[in-house]
């Protein structure tokens, strides 16, 4: 996945948060937490660098020979040399690739890996799956050679392109036909132009996959190549497709559709035997279209699996269809955990965990992350509770699954890169591993008798690019032999009724269940002979489970029109009562029946050979083991803005502002530069920070020096107001210098504790006041001063603000007065917010703050609210005082989904949200005479009501997440406010509490 680092984005951070840490930060998103620390070392081959963690060479030399190989094939395609090597970093695990310095955010579980724009450094996680290391690998080595070819201007290539060349160059058809088989014998294929003109999402990658090999396929391989040239050196479209196939973008279009009804069609016409199909899941009643990794409880009447409530990932458990069931409690989910929500579960791992019921029907088990530690959990399937929490020392843990007795747990482990087959003792939690080789093992499952293990792994002896073939392993002996040898992947073995063996594979071209009959020979020989289909579907299962208490019942998930789905099947004696009835098979007979797959036609594609380049030459190690370097860099383009002005009299005043940060490769150190200059009246402002990252803790040091505007700071409004409506008028000049220190230790994904050394000088001097007004001392004061903070934070948050959790932070600050002539100032802050989201996208938000300041010099350093951050019926930091509070509630909702613009061109503004708000606040120096009310009426205390307006992300090119506010609002006094036309409205630009 290529991704951007916007540097200028950071610069615009610095510039709201002007002293982040002299002041209370707002509260911040997922702490990323690595799973151990590792000393880096570095690989180099003739056009790659391998940066991997001690104790990872095997693995580093695999990914060395799969870049160099991909390199070749690349070079033959794309006729383009590398301009320089291009940095891979490999990390154990995706904990740890979530946790990279190189991004300055948390990686989202759906995301494999990704190439930067700037360093095209190509970062992934290892996993312990090489088939997956090659795939991701070499898809984002195309990213690399894609951004050295077209040298900038990225976002000028549409993604179907580019997601569309790193899959096909990477992994051929693979993945695809399985996606786009569904859409088509469904009738929602996108085509060319829903890609290009109205964004395909996740099908930019297979439905881009599907155009580079109807390119492949009609005019070769080298003609991928050729495009992506051509559309760099010509920067138009149309232009493009005319050199590049002689037909223009409308023309080579209706080809590839064409092309798509031709391959499809005999899939489409197949009639698909599912009468015995019965759904569990209903994505139009759900309002949700992923229902994965399904679990059958042991009696066979219950089903837990993956999906989505709300934004968050969950587990939810639903009653099967049967007979006495009504729908109503057929259609009832009951929820039984969401994952993301607390360090419980940091992680939901869709694509390797698996539920697995306890033999009780009383438990749940499976994988997660708690507290920054791979975990296999066990929940309370009544209330969700946690039970149990298993800790094995392994990166990766995939498909755990009970025995027959529950007294043990089989599940795939990755240590040092190698995925092992594992048994642990659920009373004393003790690991074993089955298996040592390089293959990686898969989907195990118990036989009913405890004795065995099942599993798949590669029948070929190729990890990289294996067959999966079925295998047993003796738990007492560890005797393996194999199962059953077959064409393509045999995977999910389970066990029916007779002791049978039902899997699910692909060697007819499309994923559906098996059985295989009687047990294997001890040369592994046993092949389709003995194996017989229990499913004839033309759309791919994709998961299964099988319980065989009462006669075999078997859930499965497939795709279905862009969906995952769940199905039960089940043999007549399940259902014994129905038959019993109405007929139509035998009621004893425990079995699922064999059903013929004679129609079945497969639609799998073969990719042609990609070219390899005539110049290639066996890769050569040129160094290894050699101690990481972390030199620094600059990261991304410096920014410089200079601005002037001049007026008719031959006046003139300059300005400029100037941003560079540097960073090594790893992101493991950083340097920023900010620096800002103002003439008449002269302003010079700058401000030299440096970050040291390293496992869990972050340590840092800066010094700063600012004046005027900038120096600005209220630590009760975190956005631009300050610079946009200054209001201190009353100040002469303004001056404030220092050095900081902190060190930031995780304890987890949502918890973290800091602590800061600070040391400076303020200068403040006000000019002389109106007989109204309060005179204010003037401040020349020296100060040193430690601060604690404690932060909690599981907010989901987005590009257009936090979306559900809560967060909770404490902070306070003690002076250290070594020579008595320093300031005495105490500060303290509590600050609570709550954020729900409504299953209509509407969100209820609340925040509550209290902040003190004492000391002999807390006059001088008092708190201000009113206007748009706290109270927003007043004036812009109307009232202040040493002791301040505010309480906000709003109610936030879409006001405009999408709006459309054609001038001057076609743009849209995008999502625009409304709120409705109450706030309330006070500040004030006194606590013995703050008096709130007085008759039924506000008197210390403010309060206001209003309504407001928000374009989330409207500076989403410089500064992600800023929100401007339209905000109309009053004052109330518990009884009234003003008439609605009186109702002052504001213009604001900062972040959301």
């Amino acid at each position: 996945m290529p991704c951007k680092v916007n540097t200028f984005a950071v610069f615009v951070r610095k510039l709201i948060l002007i002293l982040p840490l002299c002041f209370p930060a707002a509260l911040l998103a997922q702490h990323k937490v690595p799973s151990r620390h590792y000393e880096w070392k570095t690989l180099r081959t003739d056009r790659f660098f391998i940066h991997y963690p001690e104790g990872y060479l095997n693995v580093a030399r695999i990914a060395a020979d799969i870049s160099e190989k991909t390199a070749d094939r690349l070079q033959g395609v794309l006729r383009h040399n590398l301009s320089r090597r291009v940095p891979v970093f490999l990390y154990p695990s995706f904990q740890d690739f979530q946790a990279t310095n190189i991004l300055p955010y948390a990686i989202d579980e759906g995301t494999g890996g990704f190439t930067d724009f700037f360093e095209r450094r190509v970062v992934l996680p290892v996993n312990g799956d090489l088939e997956a290391l090659r795939h991701v690998l070499a898809h984002e080595i195309v990213h690399a050679y894609q951004f050295d070819m077209l040298g900038g201007n990225y976002g000028a290539y549409p993604l179907w392109l580019m997601e569309g060349m790193a899959e096909y160059l990477s992994n051929g058809t693979q993945g695809m036909d399985s996606v786009v088989r569904d859409l088509m014998v469904y009738s929602r294929m996108p085509d060319l132009f829903d890609l290009q003109f109205a964004g395909g999402g996740y099908m930019n990658y297979p439905g881009g996959q599907s155009i580079m090999h109807f390119i492949a396929i009609r005019w070769g391989p080298e003609r991928i190549g050729m495009l992506l040239r051509e559309m760099a050196a010509l920067r138009h479209l149309d232009k493009a497709f005319r050199s590049t196939f002689g037909m223009n973008f409308f023309e080579f279009g209706v080809e590839y559709r064409l092309h798509l009804e031709r391959t499809y069609a005999k899939a489409k016409a197949y009639d698909e035997a599912s009468l015995r199909y019965q759904k569990v899941s209903f994505r139009y009643l759900d309002r949700n279209g992923f229902h994965y990794k399904p679990a059958l409880s042991p009696d066979g009447r219950t089903v837990a699996f993956l999906t989505y409530r709300s934004i968050f990932p969950a587990i939810v458990i639903r009653r099967l269809p049967g007979p006495g069931i009504s729908e109503d409690e057929q259609s009832e989910k009951r929820l039984l955990l969401r994952f993301l929500k607390s360090a419980d579960y940091e992680e939901w791992q869709p694509f390797t965990t698996r539920l697995s019921f306890h033999p009780d029907g009383t438990r749940l088990l499976f994988g997660t992350r708690n507290r920054g530690s791979q975990a296999l959990a066990v929940v309370d399937i009544s209330d969700g509770s946690l039970e149990r929490l298993y800790t094995p020392p392994v990166d990766v843990i995939s498909d755990p699954v009970y025995s027959p007795d529950g007294s043990r747990i089989a599940f795939v482990g990755s240590i040092r890169g190698r995925t092992e087959l594992f048994v642990m003792d659920v009373d004393s939690g003790s690991i074993r591993s089955l298996t040592d080789d390089l293959c990686r093992e898969s989907t195990p499952s118990f036989t009913p008798d405890g004795l065995f293990v099942d599993y798949a792994s590669c029948g070929n002896g190729d990890a990289i690019e294996p067959d999966m073939d079925l295998f047993r392993v003796d738990l007492q002996s560890g005797n393996i032999r194999r199962l059953l040898a077959m064409p393509g992947r045999q995977e999910m073995p389970s066990h029916g009724t007779d002791g049978s063996v039902l899997f699910i594979s692909d060697h007819q071209g499309v994923r559906n269940l098996y059985r295989l009959r009687g047990t294997a020979t001890r040369d592994g020989k046993t092949g389709s002979e003995n194996v017989e289909a229990l499913t004839a579907s033309n759309i791919d299962l994709l998961q299964i489970d099988v319980s065989s208490q009462r006669g075999e019942s078997v859930v499965f998930s497939r795709r279905e029109e862009g969906a995952i789905e769940i199905y039960r099947m089940a043999a007549p004696a399940v259902d014994a009562a129905f038959y019993r009835r109405y007929g139509g098979a035998d009621p004893e007979e425990k079995r699922l029946p064999a059903v013929s797959t004679a129609g079945l036609v497969s639609t799998e594609l073969d990719s042609p050979p990609l070219p390899v380049s005539p110049f290639a030459t066996p890769y050569s190690i040129v160094d290894y083991n050699r101690p990481y370097q972390p030199w620094l860099k600059m990261t991304g383009y410096p920014f410089i803005f200079v601005t002037g002005a001049s007026d008719g009299e031959g006046n003139s005043a300059v300005a400029f502002l100037g941003y560079a940060a540097f960073q090594d490769l790893k992101g493991d150190h950083e340097l920023e530069a900010f620096l800002s200059y103002q003439e008449k009246p002269v302003y010079m402002n700058g401000e030299l920070r440096y970050h040291y990252r390293r496992y869990r803790v972050e340590a840092g040091a800066g010094v700063y020096s600012y004046s005027g505007v900038f120096a600005i700071f209220n630590p009760m409004d975190f956005s631009l107001n300050n610079i946009i409506y200054n209001p201190f008028y009353r100040l002469s000049t303004l001056q404030t210098t220092g050095m900081i220190g902190w060190l930031e230790a995780r304890l987890h994904s949502f918890g973290s504790v800091q602590l800061s050394v600070e040391t400076g000088r303020d200068e403040f001097t006000y000019r002389s006041v109106y007989p109204e007004e309060d005179q204010r001392q003037d401040v020349y004061k020296n100060r040193q001063s430690v601060r604690l903070r404690y932060l909690y934070d599981s907010t989901v948050y987005s590009l257009y603000g936090p979306l559900d959790g809560q967060a909770f932070m404490i902070m306070t600050e003690a002076p250290l007065r070594t020579s008595g002539r320093e300031r005495e100032l105490y500060q303290h802050l509590l600050e609570y917010r709550l954020y729900h989201l409504f299953e209509n996208d509407s969100i209820f938000a609340f925040r509550a703050l209290a902040v003190a300041a004492t000391g002999a010099d807390a006059k001088d350093y008092p708190y201000r609210i009113g206007g748009y951050y706290t109270v927003r019926g007043y004036d812009f930091q109307e009232f202040e005082g040493r002791y301040a509070g505010v309480v906000n509630l709003e109610y936030r909702f879409t006001f405009i989904e999408q709006l459309v613009f054609g001038v001057p061109t076609r743009w849209s503004p995008g999502l625009i949200r409304s709120s409705i708000f109450m706030d309330a606040g006070a500040a004030f120096d006194d606590p013995d005479t703050f008096q709130g009310w007085q008759n039924g009426r506000t008197r210390d205390l403010r309060a206001s009501v209003g309504v407001g307006l928000h374009w989330a992300n409207f500076l989403w090119f410089l500064m992600p997440g800023a929100l401007m506010k339209i905000e109309w609002a009053s004052p109330y006094d518990g009884r009234r406010t003003l008439p609605f036309s009186q109702w002052q409205g504001r213009f604001s630009v900062g972040v959301q509490f």
